[in-house]
């Protein structure tokens, strides 16, 4: 299946979420294949999305090897996974290139690009630490970055520390223990963690989650724009 192809049938499945495929202005998300050389053109607008033949001016540039899209389109990898990172310098099986900086509305084209790229009508992701990528010093799945709310799924193995650079964001976040014990340090204060806790982290606080043994947590973050 060629890259066009592969694109159009993922619009195709993707049709009972058409309307929050749109955009109120036009974003282009370029995807090239660094293998075969197959290059196309995600165009978001106000009445949907379409593909287009060749590079056309895009906004932001993906690439990654045919065998990378085949495993998604296959269900054998994450396409949200492939591209999280904790900075967009580090090097993941997809790579992204912004090149129109000026139009605001890319990065949302390419948040949207999350939804697009689950293949089949009924969307569902395995929430498995083979599948997962690599940021912020664990293995997320994202699941969702929409309208300034982000959630993904992380799985830390024993040992390693969420946020080990200590950043301190602006928006609110929830992280929610599905299995697994360790130590979440807020600010100046302590708590021991275990499955079944919700914890709400504030805005521009130190937090850090060191897990004892594997963990899986649900991290939700909202007014992140």
């Amino acid at each position: 299946m060629t890259l066009i192809e592969s694109l159009r049938g993922l619009l195709g499945e993707a049709e009972a979420y058409r309307e929050l495929l749109t955009l109120p202005a036009e974003a282009r998300i370029g995807v090239r294949l660094t293998d075969s050389g197959e290059e196309a053109t995600l165009i978001f607008a106000e009445n949907g999305v379409k593909v287009a033949e060749d590079l056309e001016e895009p906004d932001i540039l993906l690439t990654m090897e045919s065998h990378t899209l085949k495993h998604i389109l296959d269900g054998e990898s994450d396409f949200a996974a492939l591209i999280a990172r904790s900075r967009v310098s580090e090097e993941r099986p997809i790579g992204i290139e912004l090149l129109n900086p000026e139009n605001r509305h890319a990065i949302e084209a390419l948040r949207t690009t999350i939804l697009l790229f689950i293949p089949g009508r009924i969307k569902v992701k395995r929430l498995r630490a083979e599948l997962a990528g690599e940021a912020h010093g664990g293995h997320p799945i994202p699941l969702l970055y929409w309208n300034g709310v982000r959630i993904a799924w992380y799985h830390l193995n024993r040992g390693e520390i969420l946020n080990p650079e200590g950043e301190r964001d602006p928006y609110p976040q929830l992280i929610v223990i599905i299995r697994g014990r360790g130590w979440l340090r807020l600010d100046e204060g302590e708590l021991a963690i275990e499955s079944g806790l919700a914890i709400y982290i504030p805005p521009n606080s130190l937090h850090q989650l060191k897990a004892e043994s594997d963990v899986e947590l649900l991290w939700i973050a909202w007014r992140a724009m």
